[in-house]
């Protein structure tokens, strides 16, 4: 686990312990640095599939104390909602680049299959039309 995925995770434990949900924009907010938004949302995901066992073990990630929310910036609720807006629309422009990038490969190898089909096809006429030729002289 990277550093910055603990701090992440460190985060979270903070949040829920304030009884606040971790979100990527509430994550971003409380980070004393900056953190890139794939390791917030790898952390959450974390954090999503193992809260319980985090919580019942009081586990912390690193041997640093856990921040509170309350120690690390303060953000108003219009705030957190504005980060969390904002950090959802870079993520969902990153994600519809993303999805478009896989669509042109798509498009890019359906064009390369089709390419080879009609070679495989020509390739087949041209040995159907050399075995009748082969067929022709045998027969002679």
């Amino acid at each position: 686990m990277t550093p910055e995925m603990q701090q992440a995770l460190n985060i979270c434990i903070a949040l829920n312990r304030d009884n606040k949900k971790p979100s990527v924009g509430m994550i971003k907010a409380k980070s004393p640095s900056p953190l890139p938004i794939p390791v917030i949302i790898k952390s959450l995901s974390y954090w999503k599939e193992n809260k319980d066992r985090l919580v019942k073990e009081g586990v912390q990630v690193s041997n640093k104390a856990v921040v509170t929310a309350s120690q690390s910036m303060t953000f108003s609720k219009e705030q957190a909602s504005y980060i969390d807006a904002l950090v959802n629309e870079r993520v969902n422009k990153a994600l519809v680049d993303f999805a478009a990038k896989q669509e042109a490969r798509a498009a890019e190898s359906e064009g390369r299959v089709n390419q080879l089909e009609m070679s495989l096809a020509s390739t087949q006429a041209e040995l159907k039309a050399l075995q009748q030729q082969l067929e022709a002289l045998a027969s002679r």
